[in-house]
């Protein structure tokens, strides 16, 4: 499993999309996204995903509930816990192993590859040849090695699905 796009819009336009990149269903159930807002070590709030099956290749998106009547149709889920800001790292964990993280759990920072590949006020798109998650937390986090950047923050026409190769 792996977060697939991250959105980082105006205002409350925050979305996550997490697709299932294995072989078998993944039960949501098990799941929980971590915030680490502002250089925190540890989750400054946590989001429970709820009690789905995600099926081979299937995406699932969550966003803030005060997004935009554009970003709103593409939602799976909400929880005002999708609240990150462009400095904000984020953890996905399933039956508590680590399986993915955006960013780098205790750094506050605005990670960057230039204007089109910015956590900040962007979209970001996992690249298709993705298929695991990066489960250190700790590591440097460059957005240009696994991520191709929309240049726009309120992107959302492509949440929802997400290229397998």
């Amino acid at each position: 499993m792996i977060i697939s796009e991250y959105v980082e819009g105006t205002s409350f336009n925050k979305a996550l999309e997490i697709t299932n990149m294995s072989a078998v269903g993944i039960d949501l159930s098990t799941c929980v996204f971590g915030l680490y807002s502002n250089g925190s070590a540890a989750p400054v709030v946590e989001y429970q995903l709820t009690a789905t099956t995600l099926a081979v290749g299937d995406s699932y998106v969550l966003c803030n509930p005060s997004a935009n009547t554009t970003l709103a149709p593409f939602c799976d889920a909400t929880d005002g816990s999708i609240s990150y800001s462009g400095d904000d790292a984020l953890v996905l964990t399933c039956g508590g192993v680590v399986v993915d993280s955006f960013g780098q759990v205790g750094v506050q920072t605005i990670w960057a590859e230039g204007t089109a590949l910015s956590s900040q006020n962007n979209t970001l798109r996992r690249k298709c040849g993705i298929l695991a998650g990066d489960a250190v937390t700790g590591d440097s986090f460059d957005p240009s090695v696994q991520w191709t950047g929309v240049g726009a923050a309120d992107a959302f026409d492509n949440l929802g699905t997400h290229c397998l190769d």
